[in-house]
């Protein structure tokens, strides 16, 4: 039990540490807006069913990548795994950090003849790059820690109500579905992870599988597996709610986020077999930011 705790409390601890950047790179945008984050709206966002359509059509296109991936594994195998995800992740980097560089060179270095959107680019990539092909985890975390800020960041700037609360609320919902009986399913069966950790130890499958990397697309903490899509969502709900109440709410919200990733690893604890991220943290964060 006390290993347990050990390993829930890192986690925790890197969730926090995660939000409060995410929410101090949300600051530094909102205060100079560098450039226009579009708003996710390719069918309208006024009414309910508008804003259902969007979540409806973003959720699609992520069946349709994770498909995409198992069949590229299946025709390739395994190895390709990391270098598909390095690509994606090096994407990633292009095309958000230069907005948040730029917003604080902005804010704070308006005079700066350096052009530190490029510089810190190639830093990131560079640390993508090593990390993914060497396995470095603590550098893989530093990595991941910075872009899933971004990231959640970025998306919290492009889902504007209603459309953000039915987005938050079908991908909690969804991801049941993708664990237990869809695509990221047949995900985990198609990498070799096993569905279920030994009975000795939480996760233990961690250990059977070390030479699992997905770069910063699966982060190891403590034993802990835990994807990036939700240390996304952490980030996007708490700055969603800074953006949209302020941050007396989003301190509220991110007490949710960790009381239910709390529950969520207890769960694991018990049952000892991959569970969705999303559902607990995201749920109860949703209705914090509805009710306050």
């Amino acid at each position: 039990m006390i290993d347990f705790y050990r390993k829930t409390t890192k986690v925790l601890i890197f969730v926090i540490f995660l939000q409060l950047f995410s929410l101090f790179m949300t600051e530094e945008y909102l205060l100079s807006k560098p450039i226009e984050i579009p708003s996710y709206e390719p069918f309208g966002n006024v009414t309910v069913t508008q804003a259902g359509l969007n979540a409806a059509s973003l959720i699609a296109s992520v069946i349709v990548m994770t498909l995409a991936v198992i069949l590229v594994i299946k025709i390739f195998g395994k190895m390709i795994i990391k270098y598909m995800f390095l690509i994606f992740s090096i994407f990633i980097v292009w095309t958000v950090n230069p907005i948040y560089v730029l917003a604080i060179q902005k804010n704070h270095f308006p005079t700066g003849i350096f052009p530190l959107d490029i510089i810190t680019n190639l830093i990131l990539i560079i640390a993508l790059i090593y990390s993914t092909i060497k396995f470095d985890r603590k550098l893989l975390l530093i990595s991941g820690f910075i872009i899933f800020a971004e990231v959640g960041s970025f998306l919290a700037q492009s889902f504007v109500p209603p459309t953000l609360f039915l987005i938050l609320f079908a991908f909690a919902i969804y991801d049941i579905f993708a664990v237990f009986y869809g695509p990221l399913k047949y995900f985990a069966r198609a990498i070799g992870l096993p569905a279920k950790a030994p009975k000795k130890r939480v996760g233990g499958f961690v250990k059977m599988k070390r030479n699992l990397n997905l770069g910063i697309f699966a982060i190891n903490i403590g034993d802990m597996i835990v994807g990036s899509g939700d240390f996304i969502f952490y980030s996007l709900v708490a700055s969603s709610a800074l953006i949209l109440k302020g941050s007396l709410v989003s301190v509220a919200v991110m007490a949710a986020i960790c009381v239910g990733f709390f529950l969520n690893a207890i769960i694991l604890n018990k049952f000892r077999r991959i569970i969705p991220g999303l559902p607990i943290p995201i749920l109860l964060a949703l209705a914090v930011l509805l009710i306050l």
